[in-house]
């Protein structure tokens, strides 16, 4: 029921806010022609919105605008939001070369192929294979702190 009431609030509230923005654009007009129908809609909108805007309740399920804590909470790296996929693949290997020491043909054999594939498939699978000690498992968590900021998702 919270969550009902308060998608049905924040709807309003953006459709207020994009009744105001065309009233705005028009206002030059209608002080131009005196039109006091448009003035006055104008002032109603404002009102609405300052009054939905002030009754948002502290603790509320859903908000307008997203903020840094909640995109934190779910998990999201901020330096990775603006970047897109093929941005962050272009300095991989550099990347990958700054932490796994020793084995560039490896890094850059996976670099190469990491993120290619179709987009509804895992993004890569890897078996790296090898005696002990020669960077396998850094290589791994390497790629996996690159492409997902998070070596925890290692399987």
């Amino acid at each position: 029921m919270k969550y009902k009431k308060e998608t049905e609030r924040i709807d309003e509230l953006c459709w207020l806010k994009q009744k105001r923005e065309e009233l705005l654009f028009s206002l030059q007009e209608v002080e131009m022609r005196d039109d006091l129908a448009r003035v006055t809609d104008l002032k109603y909108v404002e009102a609405a919105i300052t009054k939905l805007e002030a009754s948002t309740e502290e603790g509320a399920m859903l908000t307008v605008t997203i903020r840094p804590e909640q995109i934190a909470e779910i998990g999201i790296s901020m330096t990775r939001l603006g970047q897109n996929e093929k941005e962050r693949l272009i300095g991989l290997a550099d990347r990958l070369h700054q932490r796994v020491v020793g084995q560039d043909q490896a890094v850059s054999v996976v670099a190469e192929v990491a993120g290619l594939g179709r987009p509804q498939q895992a993004t890569s699978s890897f078996l790296f294979l090898g005696p002990t000690g020669v960077g396998k498992t850094e290589l791994a968590k390497a790629l996996i702190e690159q492409l997902f900021d998070n070596a925890n998702l290692l399987i």
